[in-house]
């Protein structure tokens, strides 16, 4: 392949993919001015050095894998090759040809890091999970090592390890942070000698809907359990109280009724039977994440407040 230098300036460089599950790793992906992303061709692991040292991460074994294990994409492929000696400071200074017939995939990704380490991925769906179902992740070898041994799961997080797959069925809010580790043998392509390898060991990522706490405080400022709260007397103030656990975490937390709030406490000064008597309800909506059209998750729960009269 003829290398040669033309004007071509890299505006924007990015690791994607909906089931990554690390900003270190992802399908590469350039702006070339127009604010249109495409994917690149990048035929050595040089190359590879240069994207992880342009995006400030570690280039010490900066590897390419197929882009593919981080999803599905339909962006068009940039028709050049890349091709950098593994000391430059970003793609611009690398040489580049006008074609992409050399790619080393027509979908490439790469991998940064410190050490040689496998690497984790969700195996269909996007990542981070959404509790429910049956999730899966999987361990993967990057190509440039021979796998010598099957895989084992030093961590499951409460998962059943099947060969490279770790899989989690109806998966909950409890699995969230639990942690997760592969490892196996491998050799370097045209070696004879064999060498563990690891991933890194990672904590599980689930999005749970909002679980909602109602809790309430009278005159004394006690708080008490929602459970506790009989009917008022005419002319007594109280103040409930709307708490959320969720992730991600909550944005934004709104009562609505005959008195509404935008926040998760809710007012009711000289109740009055007829002004105040009816029914609540407090709204947890969650933050949103990225471009995850997943999000935000919601949860709603309904208090029915009685003012003697």
């Amino acid at each position: 392949m003829d290398v040669m230098t033309f004007h071509l300036i890299v505006t924007g460089l990015r690791l994607t993919g909906p089931r990554r599950t690390d900003s270190n790793m992802g399908r590469v992906e350039v702006e070339i001015g127009s604010k249109q992303f495409s994917t690149v061709c990048v035929n050595n692991e040089k190359t590879a050095a240069v994207i992880c040292r342009q995006l400030k991460l570690s280039t010490l074994s900066a590897v390419m894998v197929d882009g593919g294990l981080f999803g599905q994409d339909k962006k068009p492929l940039l028709q050049a090759t890349f091709a950098c000696k593994g000391t430059e400071r970003s793609l611009d200074e690398c040489g580049r040809s006008n074609t992409a017939k050399d790619c080393y995939s027509d979908d490439v990704g790469v991998y940064c890091n410190t050490h040689i380490h496998l690497l984790i991925v969700s195996h269909e769906e996007r990542y981070p999970f959404i509790e429910g179902g049956n999730k899966v992740l999987m361990c993967v070898t990057p190509p440039k090592y021979q796998r010598v041994a099957e895989y084992s799961w030093e961590h499951t997080a409460g998962g059943r390890p099947n060969l490279e797959f770790l899989m989690f069925d109806n998966l909950t809010k409890e699995y969230n942070g639990r942690q997760v580790g592969c490892s196996t043998r491998y050799r370097q392509r045209n070696s004879n000698y064999a060498h563990n390898i690891w991933s890194d060991f990672d904590k599980l990522k689930v999005y749970y809907k909002p679980l909602i706490t109602i809790t309430w405080t009278n005159n004394t400022g006690e708080q008490q359990p929602l459970s506790s709260l009989s009917d008022l007397k005419p002319g007594h103030n109280v103040t409930l109280w709307c708490k959320a656990d969720s992730n991600p975490p909550p944005a934004s937390i709104t009562w609505s009724g005959r008195v509404n709030s935008t926040t998760g406490e809710l007012r009711i000064l000289a109740a009055d039977h007829v002004t105040h008597s009816g029914v609540y309800t407090c709204t947890v909506v969650t933050e949103t994440v990225d471009d995850d059209d997943r999000l935000p998750l919601t949860s709603s729960y309904q208090v029915n407040l009685r003012v003697q009269g």
